[in-house]
């Protein structure tokens, strides 16, 4: 006798409102869990693939269409320089409707089963006939192309568990299927959905659709069992999918690789419309009992199961299902990947990492596109590092990016980004204490743990103080720490900063070495060891030099994100512009503020006069600062150094600066860079110069010779030497 016929007499005989609301909602409640738990180092295995591939094609009533596909698939296996072999799994079809098509195709492994299996069941009876360590699940509806499965085979990589072939259609239906599935969240639920992959650069997907996908063997044979509670048909590839990020393990899709769906066989050929609805809604919440999210709350999840029909919830929990649930929820307790992010995951670009060393830099905002002087550096600093190693960025604010497949190669081999940083009260957000632990966020740190167990680097380079806490993250695998101080911000004469000294202080020392952009930074680290790598500049600026005679134009950069741009070019306006406006007739200023720039000056009546010019953002900034006679840099306050000044001085214009802005820069000796004291000494010597043609274009010319150290290439060399050391250093001890 089976739990079924037991359970469904118990449910007629008794109201199953209150079943449903009294018993199994609670029952389901209690074992859903989305909190989150404490970081512990988990090894993750490196999947074994081999070589060879082995398909699995489960059939139910495909005929001539799976005709076509076995013709198509004879084609692409002749591009395979490793050994192949293809399964197909017959169920709930007469074995006799097949022979034909077993003569024409004599190489292929037949099973049949008089009975339906559902996708998952027939997936592991294909499973268990495998002999090589790839296995491409195809649907019988597609229809390779010549490369279909060549393409892939350069994907397979130890961390990699899914590899999705792009998917087509034939004619101009609209594509709802493309290989790269995307996640959203909705009304506490999760909507998958598809988009066209973006040119041929390999994209992370949340799920690669077992329809057109290659995955290792082992762990397939593993995952697979645990998804058999979604059959029939319907999000058991999605489970499959989460349960291997979580697991550590990236999906991707390779629009190398395309199959053409030729004619849709869907689950409608054998089930009614409103069971097919009734079982995607089923499984999909199925999904997010296995699966919870921060975005879905307990009553949110509560009147979902409220809505679910009696059939529905009595299938949820047969015991069968109750045991295969509490298995998952116990298998993924363990996994790495604990915090489940969507987006991260279709975001990631990536090409297969060469053998080479790899390093993994992480940042706390938005490198690309270069919109300030911290972003230009780390990407100067990663394009000289590429030379020698693969590059994986780690980077947060995922929202201010654009797509970012024209970094690999030229920089980076993955990119991968993450959102979700806490917002810090207004009255913390100068407090350097509570701005590291907002920025070292557990998002951020999980990612990082992932890539660190899985790709395996050398080195983990750090950008930026706030991010300093990271090297607490814990993992098996120990790689050399390195911590980019950008900025140094301690503030030794200052009585009230003398806590937040302490604690970074404290987390410089668990780094294996740090990295400043100054000499006077160099200087506030006292006796901790450092590497002075400064901010530089494409050396070839200076060949494209123009005398910026008859002008009278002023250029600021500065992104007003950072406030000592906004407060220094605020004061500027309000003390200096003035005296400009009244002793150099025709003077203009144009200043790039970044993003969201013209909306914070809206009210204020310094940024109003029109002989202003506010930009948001550049495309070219060498040929921006040629438009002008010189550029300014009035900062009252600064760490680092300001990579806005010595990239004026390699283009030849003068740069007027306070002596704060110029840190960094002032024993070098540049004619070009005029330091003033205050803001009469700024308003004169800016006079002066803008009114002198002469002078101004005999001082403004490059000198190449004391640009040269400067370049990024030269400062690149030092960074590589100087990682070379600490690795030595590390691997001695």
């Amino acid at each position: 006798m089976s739990w079924r016929s037991v359970l469904r007499p118990l449910v007629r005989a008794i109201e199953w409102s209150r079943v449903h609301r009294v018993l199994v909602a609670p029952l389901l409640l209690l074992l859903w869990r989305s909190r989150s738990r404490p970081m512990h180092p988990v090894r993750i295995a490196p999947l074994a693939w081999g070589r060879g591939i082995s398909i699995v094609i489960p059939e139910r009533g495909g005929g001539e269409m799976l005709a076509r596909c076995l013709d198509s698939l004879a084609a692409a296996r002749r591009h395979v320089d490793e050994p192949t072999e293809v399964i197909v799994i017959v169920n709930g079809s007469a074995r006799e409707d097949y022979a034909a098509m077993a003569a024409r195709h004599p190489d292929l492994i037949w099973q049949f089963h008089e009975r339906p299996l559902g996708f998952t069941q027939a997936v592991i009876h294909g499973i268990a006939l495998a002999k090589f360590g790839g296995v491409y699940l195809l649907n019988n509806d597609m229809i390779l192309a010549p490369q279909a499965l060549s393409a892939l085979l350069p994907v397979r990589a130890p961390y990699v568990f899914g590899i999705a072939s792009e998917i087509e259609f034939e004619g101009e239906r609209r594509r709802e299927e493309t290989g790269w599935t995307r996640m959203r969240v909705e009304d506490g639920l999760p909507n998958p959905y598809h988009e066209p992959p973006e040119g041929p650069v390999l994209r992370g997907t949340v799920w690669a659709g077992a329809g057109s996908a290659l995955f290792p063997r082992d762990l397939l044979a593993k995952l697979m069992p645990g998804s058999l509670v979604f059959d029939p048909f319907y999000w058991e590839d999605v489970d499959l999918g989460l349960r291997a990020w979580r697991m550590g393990y990236d999906s991707v899709v390779c629009p190398s690789s395309k199959v053409v769906h030729g004619h849709r066989v869907t689950v409608r050929r054998f089930y009614a419309e409103a069971e097919v609805q009734r079982v995607f809604e089923r499984n999909r919440l199925q999904l997010l009992l296995r699966h919870p999210l921060e975005e879905v709350r307990r009553g949110a999840l509560a009147r979902r199961l409220l809505n679910l029909c009696p059939r529905s919830m009595l299938e949820l929990i047969l015991p069968s299902r109750l045991m295969a649930f509490w298995r998952i929820r116990r298998e993924l307790r363990a996994a790495p990947g604990l915090d489940l992010d969507y987006a991260a995951m279709s975001t990631q670009v990536c090409r297969p990492l060469q053998a080479r060393p790899c390093i993994v830099m992480v940042t706390p905002f938005a490198i690309y596109p270069a919109r300030h002087g911290g972003a230009v550096r780390t990407m100067q600093l990663a394009r000289s590092l590429a030379a020698t190693f693969e590059i994986i960025l780690l980077s947060d604010e995922r929202e201010l990016y654009s797509d970012c497949a024209a970094l690999l190669d030229t920089h980076f081999a993955s990119v991968h980004l993450i959102s979700g940083r806490p917002d810090l009260p207004p009255a913390l957000g100068s407090d350097r204490v509570p701005r590291m632990h907002s920025h070292a966020h557990r998002k951020l740190r999980s990612e990082l743990r992932r890539l660190i167990e899985t790709r395996r680097p050398v080195a983990v380079i750090v950008e930026h103080m706030e991010l300093g806490a990271l090297v607490d993250v814990p993992t098996i695998h120990k790689p050399v720490w390195l911590l980019s101080l950008q900025d140094v911000l301690l503030q030794p004469d200052d009585p009230r900063e003398q806590a937040a000294d302490r604690h970074e202080l404290a987390c410089m020392r668990r780094y294996d070495g740090l990295i400043v952009s100054s000499a006077e930074d160099q200087l506030l680290l006292g006796c901790l060891s450092s590497c002075l790598v400064a901010n530089g500049i494409d050396i070839s600026l200076s060949d494209d030099y123009v005398p910026s005679t008859g002008k009278r134009a002023i250029l600021f950069v500065g992104p007003f994100r950072a406030p000592i741009n906004f407060e220094g070019i605020v004061d500027f306006l309000k003390r200096v512009y003035p005296r400009l406006l009244s002793d150099v007739e025709g003077v203009s200023l144009t200043i790039v503020g970044g993003v969201g720039a013209r909306a914070r000056v809206a009210n204020l009546e310094c940024f109003a006069h029109p002989s202003i010019q506010l930009l948001e953002q550049v495309e070219d900034m060498p040929d921006l600062i040629r438009a002008h006679a010189v550029t300014i840099n009035p900062q009252e306050s600064l760490r680092g150094s300001s990579l806005k000044v010595i990239e004026s001085l390699a283009v030849g214009r003068v740069c007027v600066s306070t002596r704060a802005g110029a840190r960094g820069h002032l024993d070098a000796g540049f004619d070009a860079l005029l330091v003033a004291d205050d803001e009469v000494e700024f308003a004169r010597v800016l006079a002066e110069i803008l009114l002198d043609d002469a002078r101004r274009v005999q001082l403004e010319r490059p000198q190449s010779d004391r640009l040269a150290p400067y370049d990024w290439s030269a400062q690149g060399r030092r960074l590589r030497d100087y990682l070379g050391h600490c690795i030595a250093t590390t691997d001695a001890t």
